[in-house]
């Protein structure tokens, strides 16, 4: 009975610790809720299969940090670049036959438009400025400058967070929620070093592109999924800010394509 007690107590302080206070909480929606935006990406889904091809048409949805008044919106890659991601998922799924392999070689994604919606159901198109396949981030521009109510994010220089650390995201939700701004936590349950930093995420949500902060209020760096294979799982991961700020100063130099 200590025993199952002495295990009862270790487990209620490990659980007190990896909960944010909702002051904190609170405090986090309410500085950084107006520097994440929503991001709507039409795209043309097409495949060869025996000789004949067929197209679709698919709306995704991602979560967009806006880095810079002008209209410049830090997007995971993959939502604007998905066709490296999606043949790594599909070999993962494969037969391994050649029939199965040619199918999956001959799909293809288009991005036809790129779209920011405002809280207040302003729809911005935007076009893409900057792609960096090493950090899995991308940078996107609004065809105008952002309104007065949405705030560009304080990009400190670094931030020190370490395992076990405690973390809260912010998203918002979608059109039916009316874009509302939402919290979420999560903890650092690994770090990796090689072939980069990235810190291993405990978390029972997948959303991509979301800013992750300590719990004074420090942005932390960005939250991605790294993509599993046929015999390893992936998980979520982050990006820490240190690796964010000189991508930021590329962007906001590059022009938009």
């Amino acid at each position: 009975m200590k025993r199952l007690l002495a295990v009862m107590t270790i487990l209620s302080v490990a659980t007190s610790q990896l909960m944010a206070t909702p002051a904190e909480r609170k405090a986090i929606i309410s500085n950084y809720a107006n520097s994440v935006v929503y991001i709507e990406v039409t795209m043309e889904a097409s495949i060869a299969i025996e000789g004949s091809s067929d197209k679709s048409e698919q709306v995704e949805d991602a979560t967009g940090i806006v880095v810079d008044k002008s209209g410049l919106i830090m997007v995971p890659l993959v939502i604007i670049s998905p066709n490296d991601a999606l043949k790594q998922v599909m070999d993962g799924m494969g037969d391994g036959s050649a029939e199965s392999k040619k199918a999956m070689d001959s799909y293809r994604i288009e991005i036809k438009k790129i779209v920011v919606k405002l809280p207040d159901g302003t729809e911005l198109p935007a076009t893409v400025v900057l792609k960096d396949t090493q950090s899995e981030l991308a940078f996107i521009k609004t065809s105008s400058a952002l309104p007065a109510d949405i705030k560009a994010m304080v990009v400190p220089a670094s931030v020190s967070v370490d395992l076990g650390d405690d973390l809260l995201c912010v998203s918002r939700l979608g059109s039916v929620s009316k874009y509302a701004p939402r919290v979420s936590g999560m903890y650092i349950a690994a770090k990796l070093t090689e072939p980069k930093l990235r810190y291993v995420l405990e978390s029972n949500f997948n959303i991509a592109g979301i800013p992750a902060f300590t719990t004074d209020g420090q942005w932390a760096g960005v939250v991605l999924p790294k993509l599993g294979s046929r015999f390893d799982k992936g998980y979520m991961q982050l990006i820490p800010i240190s690796e964010v700020v000189p991508l930021l100063k590329k962007a906001q130099a590059a022009p938009a394509k």
